[in-house]
């Protein structure tokens, strides 16, 4: 069966790869010129011998731009977001019919350059400037061929495209007609295509459908094969409605839905098949309806109720309709003091197991069941979902936290709290995480909460998982039951009359019925008794609780009896409460009536202490539930520590015994367990094994959920042979390093349950730790995704926080004899700088400024510090599986060494590799690595915030004048300086770092991107020094000649060492990253162009500019590409400025050291000048510039890709 499957599935892939194919050549994304021959031979046969044989002046002029194009690099057209996509492929634009499609022969004769003199091609020594002269000089070009004053003329026709079809001339043509004949040519060879290629394709979609029909059949044929030794099939309803050709082949009697009153009439039917002859529902219709979106078609809508119906179930309308129905009449879970209400409200028949008259009463409450009346008015919006009662929650906290305390109900799912709305649900929950509490709540719960937007970040670090509280809402609560049961009805008029406000769907008897039965020993409800008494089931129940003094505006809170026989003397009431002791005298809530409590307890707690074998005196303990004094279970306490203690004692003796499978008998088991089919792979059953073969490959394995299989089926399907090594006889003869890839949990072939046998712990823990590694990775990822947006608001609002630094108030600096210099600020080994580093008291403590301008300087980086702390966070994050690693790891590198150095027979001058070998095959699991990704981009992230916060303090450095004497202000920019420092120094360290991460987790990109931090802000620093040496020279008088001349020696032996530090990086990425073929080559040297040469590349054209600052003087602050982009809008250089008469290039000049000057108009030189910054000359006259002058190219690009056209003019061209 299984070589069957794999050659119908290979069919399969066959066809998917045949229709792709088909369907490219439909689509035709992008044009070949051999499909363009190819039709054009066909239907235009002479106007393809013109595009084979074009005239002579087009062959040279064609061969001579690619030329140029080769050496120079090929210009590209920049599409405007909308524009029409490419149609014709990128090699195209070589060929001739792409030089005629692109009009480059006629942007050559246009538009007419001014009469220039012929020119003797023959003197020049150089091909390539003769070529380019020539290819920007018409009647030179034409002259040069041999047809001097034979320029042919520029086409201007418009004819239309059946003419065109019928003219072969197709270099006569204008550029709007090649235009339009292009376009009908290509759609013209699109449609053929279409047409020709449709019919196949159909077919080969038919054989598709028929194949995948047939792979489907097969593995319902499996399914059924299966399914037909079965006695039982277990499904969803959707699941059933989806096979029911499936289960119509095994043809199954019997269908018995389990709760059926919450499944829709709708999904019962579909799930029905031919051959069943009995339905059985199982379920209450009395209880919780079926969900639906649309609360208009429902039961509880009133329209609904009398139109659609939709959520009745199909349980609810036969019994609705009186068809007999069975009812169980015990109930074995609520205590009867519980089921007395929903015994008064729906079931009058219902009757108590003698096991729930045992149940104890509820410890440290006087009553079981009790209704808390109050008048706390409800909060939120109109929305249904989203109200809330923050005095429920106030008191659902205290009272969770004190049953906990009792010790009893500590248990995980010992406590559950129900919620009827989900804000109350989100309120409640946050309450009890903020008391360090595990609450559980259900997924749907959460899913729901998400899609409100209620949901909120959990961190659960710090929670005693021991205090185990379930949460969610009525709803989901059906069918699951706790100890202790605290409902929240949340809906409060804040008034005590009759009628005052509404109770939404408390009023839904399903609802009650469900909130009422879900408690064991204790039910306790908070709600506005006069609200709920408009509803008559409510009214009832309300009734039957004040018969019983289960109402009250406070909870009957008692001690125990053992207190209660301690405490001798009265205890003063002066204020109002509901717990009371056994003598009946009120405990009190203010502080006397407190320390009464308190000194009682503590001295009781003493005799008791020993009587009671505790090993130390037992607390007081006591707590506040509304304002009520509660006393706890001090003798209980005690008694409950010995108690647990041997109680814990018994349980780590017998967990052993608790959790051993014990294996099945095979000769005992029933004779239809043994038709089951055991060897999956010669699909032998039970019965068919030998059980006295001696083959390992046949003995078999019976798992936790009772499946048993061999071993050669269970090995191939948990992939032993990725783990161990094997000999050709199938043995295993030692383990190997584990897969690379990510793995998933083994489960039982049959039932999903997973596979717990130690045969297999290495590939079950393995998965494990991967799936925590995945999940730490997960939670990684998304918490950098949110800083990301923030960091970039930050780039956008710099200036602003720039003009805020320099407006900064200079306060007196006060020594300080406890402050640190910054230099000397403890770094982290591992990890980035800490934000403590850079917060308020480390500007006073580590970088010396005064409080005040610490406070004023914090207030302006203050969101920077806030978004850097959570990206630290993100850096320094750990999971569990790197810590389960690391631990086993270290465990079996220690092992190994003393087993090294106990054997002689290993002795070695190097045992610490091979005991690393060794330890690797056998710790079975490689190093996690996918949070290490995360940590580095943590790393970049924060690199970015420091040199974003530097820029500011340069620019309150820039405040600061540098020609005043006062000792306070250079003291001041002394700091400030020292500050900037000290932050591009971290910053170097910092990125070394995260190259050492990326290179020991083999991630070359990061590794390279690490690199090129590391020089960036080496060369950050060193900018920074030789600007602040400058500045100090000029303070102090010192910058003469001999000064100047070796800081610029300095910066130019820096530029060299930026081109150094770019050639190493580039060689050692090449290395580590392989190429298999050319082409990958090649898209690994443009990665390394795009993200590292071209930004070295502008950092040493930084130092070009800071030489000609320190040498030449001026004013030295590098643009941005935002600047520039301003500046060149600013002048209407560009397309966006459509109204003005000038939006080509070639206006942007440097003189001859550098300085950028603009020429308007045509962008010709006129006129000669003198530049502003170092009088050097410039312009020139009669459209020549001056051969000194150069064009300046980064402007031009920035103009270019804002919509600038190519100029014109001849002087322009090349811009």
């Amino acid at each position: 069966m299984d070589r069957s499957f794999k050659r119908q599935y290979a069919i399969m892939k066959k066809l998917e790869e045949q229709m792709t194919t088909v369907m490219t050549s439909i689509r035709l994304p992008r044009l070949t010129w051999d499909k363009i021959e190819e039709y054009l031979d066909i239907h235009y046969p002479d106007h393809a011998n013109s595009f084979n044989a074009p005239p002579f002046w087009i062959r040279e002029l064609s061969t001579s731009m690619w030329a140029e194009e080769e050496e120079c690099g090929e210009w590209q057209d920049v599409k405007k977001k909308g524009k029409k996509k490419e149609t014709v492929d990128s090699s195209v634009s070589r060929t001739l019919y792409g030089f005629w499609r692109a009009c480059k022969d006629l942007q050559f004769l246009q538009p007419p350059a001014p009469a220039t003199p012929a020119r003797d091609v023959t003197l020049s020594k150089q091909p390539d400037a003769t070529r380019a002269y020539l290819l920007q000089h018409p009647d030179t070009f034409f002259a040069s061929l041999g047809f001097e004053g034979m320029t042919p003329p520029l086409p201007q026709t418009n004819r239309p495209l059946s003419i065109l079809n019928t003219n072969s001339n197709v270099w006569a043509m204008s550029a709007p007609e090649r235009m339009r004949l292009g376009d009908d040519w290509e759609q013209k060879i699109r449609t053929n295509a279409y047409t020709t290629q449709l019919t196949h394709y159909n077919s080969l979609r038919e054989e598709y459908r028929e194949a995948c029909k047939d792979y489907e059949d097969m593995k319902d044929e499996n399914r059924r094969r299966l399914l037909s030794q079965t006695d039982l099939i277990a499904c969803t309803t959707t699941g059933a409605a989806s096979l029911t050709s499936l289960l119509g082949s095994v043809a199954p009697q019997v269908l018995l839905v389990e709760e059926a009153g919450q499944v829709l009439e709708a999904h019962i039917l579909a799930s029905l098949v031919s051959s069943v002859r009995h339905l059985i529902c199982i379920g209450d219709p009395q209880q919780l309806r079926p969900t639906l979106a649309t609360f208009a078609l429902s039961m509880d809508s009133a329209r609904g109720r009398e139109l659609f119906m939709f959520d009745r179930s199909l349980m609810e309308r036969l019994v609705d309709n009186g068809y007999q129905m069975s009812q169980l009449n015990v109930q074995r879970r609520m205590r009867p003091s519980i089921s007395h209400f929903i015994r008064t409200i729906l079931y009058p028949k219902l009757e108590d197991n003698a096991v729930v008259a045992e149940y104890p009463p509820v410890q440290g409450v006087e009553s079981d069941v009790f209704f808390l009346n109050h008048l706390n008015k409800e909060g939120g919006s109109d929305d249904s979902v989203s109200k809330y009662n923050m005095f429920e929650v106030e008191m659902i906290r205290d009272l969770v936290m004190y049953f906990l305390r009792q010790g009893t109900y500590s248990g995980p799912g010992d406590i559950a709290v129900l919620c009827a709305y989900l804000g109350q649900l989100q309120k409640v929950r946050a309450a009890l995480r903020d008391l360090k509490i595990a609450v559980a709540v259900d997924e749907r719960d959460a899913e729901e909460l998400a899609r409100q937007g209620l949901d909120e970040d959990v961190e659960f670090a710090e929670v005693v998982v021991a205090k185990h509280v379930r949460l969610g809402t009525v709803d989901i609560f059906q069918g699951q039951e706790a100890k202790i049961v605290i409902v929240s009805l949340v809906r409060n008029s804040g008034q005590c009359d009759t009628g005052s406000g509404s109770i939404g769907f408390l009023k839904s008897s399903n609802r009650i019925n469900v909130a009422l039965s879900r408690a064991k020993h204790g039910l306790y409800i908070l709600g506005n008794a006069a609200n709920l008494r408009t509803n008559t089931t409510w009214s009832t129940i309300l009734d039957e609780m004040e018969s019983r003094n289960q109402v009250g505006p406070g909870f009957p809170i008692v001690a125990p009896r053992e207190l209660r026989d301690c405490i001798t003397s009265p205890i003063p009431a002066n204020v109002y409460s509901t717990a009371n002791t056994s003598a009946g005298s009120p405990a009190q809530t203010s502080t006397n009536a407190i320390s009464t409590v308190k000194s009682l307890v503590v001295s009781n707690a003493r005799t008791t202490a020993a009587r009671n074998l505790a090993l130390k005196p037992v607390p007081p303990v006591w707590n506040r539930v509304s304002g009520l004094a509660l006393i706890s279970l001090v003798l209980f306490c005690a008694a409950r520590s010995a108690h647990a203690c041997r109680v814990m004692n018994h349980a780590s003796r017998s967990s052993h015994a608790d959790t051993v499978v014990h294996p099945t008998c095979v000769l005992c088991l029933e004779q239809d367990r043994k038709s089951d089919i055991v060897d999956f792979i010669m699909q032998r059953r039970l019965d068919e094994v030998d059980l006295e073969s001696t083959d390992v490959s046949d003995r078999l394995v019976t798992l936790a959920c009772g499946h048993i299989f061999t071993v050669e089926t269970l090995d191939g399907h948990c992939g032993m042979s990725e783990y161990y090594d094997i000999d050709v006889m199938g043995r295993f003869i030692s383990m190997k390093s584990p897969p690379v890839k990510y793995q998933t949990p083994p489960t039982c072939p049959t039932c999903r349950g997973p596979i717990t046998a130690l045969r297999y712990g290495r590939v079950t823990k393995r998965a494990t730790l991967d799936i925590l590694e995945q999940n730490v990775a997960s939670t990684m990822s998304s918490d950098l995704d949110a800083c990301n947006p923030a960091v970039t608001e930050f780039n956008t609002t710099l200036p602003r926080m720039q003009d805020l630094a320099k407006g900064m108030t200079i306060h007196p600096i006060v020594d300080d004899e406890n402050a640190t210099h910054p230099r000397r600020v403890l770094e982290p080994e591992n990890g980035p700088l800490p934000a403590k580093a850079l917060d308020i008291l480390a500007m006073q403590t580590f970088h010396g400024l005064s409080i005040d301008e610490a406070r004023e300087w914090g207030k302006v980086i203050g969101n920077f510090i806030t978004t850097y702390r959570r990206i630290i966070r993100v850096a320094n994050t750990r999971g569990a599986h790197v810590k389960a690693y690391e631990s086993a790891l270290s465990t079996l590198f220690r092992l190994e060494m003393e087993a090294i150095a106990k054997d002689p027979a290993r002795a070695t001058d190097t045992p610490e590799p091979h005991a690393l070998m060794v330890v690797d095959r056998k710790i079975g699991q490689p190093r996690p690595k996918a949070d290490v990704r995360y940590q580095i981009e943590a790393y970049f992230l924060s690199l970015e915030l420091r040199s974003l916060i530097a820029q500011v303090a340069e620019s309150r450095i820039d405040a600061l004048s540098i020609s005043t004497n006062d000792p306070d202000l250079l003291r001041h920019r002394t700091l400030w300086t020292s500050f900037v420092g000290f932050l591009f120094r971290s910053c170097m360290t910092d990125a070394e770092k995260a190259q050492t991460m990326a290179s020991n987790s083999s991630a070359t990109r990061q590794e390279a991107r690490a690199a090129l931090l590391c020089i960036r802000f080496a060369f950050e620093l060193f900018r920074w020094d030789v600007k602040c040496k400058r500045t100090e020279l000029l303070r102090s008088g010192g910058y003469t000649g001999s000064e100047r001349e070796k800081l610029s020696h300095e910066v130019i032996k820096y530029k060299n060492t930026l081109l150094t530090a770019l050639e190493r990086l580039e060689n050692a990425y090449i290395r580590k990253r392989p190429s298999k073929t050319m082409d990958d080559l090649k898209d690994e040297r443009a990665w390394l162009y795009k993200n590292c040469r071209r930004k070295v590349e502008t950092w040493v054209e930084e130092c070009n500019a800071l030489n000609e600052f320190i040498v030449k003087g001026g004013f030295y602050q590098p643009l941005s590409l935002q600047e520039r982009e301003d500046i060149v809008k600013a002048f209407g250089f560009c397309k966006c400025y459509e109204l003005s008469a000038i939006w080509h290039r070639g206006h942007f000049y440097n003189c001859e050291n550098g300085h950028t000057f603009v020429i308007t108009e045509c962008g010709g030189a006129m006129e000669a000048s003198r530049c502003p910054e170092c009088n050097a000359p410039i312009g020139g006259s009669h459209h020549q510039l001056l051969s000194s002058n150069t064009r300046a190219t980064e402007f031009e690009a920035v103009a270019m890709r804002h919509g600038s056209a190519e100029s014109p003019w001849v002087w322009a061209r090349g811009a």
